[in-house]
């Protein structure tokens, strides 16, 4: 495949700032040649991508999600297929995570349970909001599970959201879901969408994220208060 789109290229200039930085990905649709999302398929098409971010980028993948985007995975295939074929291939250092879904939060741990191959395999387990939002970081519902601590699994917060970085009332809102993750579910990674946002005024989530730049061939572009929020407790732990 031939390099296409900007995260190739967003990733690179990350790297040149943080050589520390870790690098991640997840599927949220597949080409129509593929058979399935938990296929053989599938698992070569991981590989061509991260061909392509080491043949014309120079970059090493650290992770990807064994996964579909909020539609959960499958154990065996990680283990059987995905795996096998990633370690095939020259990737055998890639660490695997699963299952970025938004529901069902820490269930996969009993799952694990009953697939040692999978277990072995899975090196970091992420869901979607485990904190929920505003009023709701209180609600306890999706917070870690005794089991998932006990697991000594890496566990992420694979999905946050920020609303408007734009006004320190909904970026302090941010720093509260950083601080909370950690503490009541001893989450270590937190992802937050978007990054810099590019959407359009009138479109569906306009105005959200930790920067914007709604003409980004103009070069101009607002650094928001969720980027300080943020650089609050990234100046003081340390990627991985």
């Amino acid at each position: 495949p031939k390099p296409r789109g900007y995260e190739f290229w967003l990733m690179a200039e990350a790297r040149k700032r943080n050589p520390r930085i870790l690098l991640d990905c997840l599927p949220w649709s597949y080409p129509g040649w593929i058979s399935s999302p938990f296929s053989q398929d599938s698992a070569d098409w991981y590989v061509a991508f991260l061909d392509v971010a080491r043949k014309h980028y120079g970059l090493k993948m650290d992770w990807v999600a064994a996964a579909w985007n909020e539609h959960g995975t499958d154990l065996n295939w990680i283990a059987k297929t995905l795996r096998p074929t990633l370690d095939a291939h020259g990737y055998a250092d890639v660490k695997l995570q699963a299952p970025d879904e938004d529901n069902k939060s820490w269930l996969i741990f009993d799952e694990l349970e009953k697939n040692p191959a999978a277990d072995k395999v899975l090196q970091a387990v992420g869901y979607h909001y485990p904190s929920k939002w505003g009023p709701e970081l209180e609600y306890e519902e999706k917070h870690a599970t005794a089991k998932a601590i006990a697991s000594g699994k890496a566990l992420w917060s694979s999905e946050e959201f920020t609303y408007s970085g734009k006004t320190w009332e909904k970026s302090m809102l941010l720093a509260q879901c950083y601080n909370k993750n950690y503490i009541r579910s001893r989450i270590t990674k937190t992802e937050v969408w978007c990054m810099l946002s590019g959407i359009y005024p009138g479109i569906g989530y306009s105005g959200v994220g930790l920067m914007e730049a709604q003409t980004p061939w103009s070069g101009y572009y607002e650094v928001w208060p969720a980027t300080w929020t943020t650089a609050h407790t990234t100046q003081f732990a340390d990627p991985g």
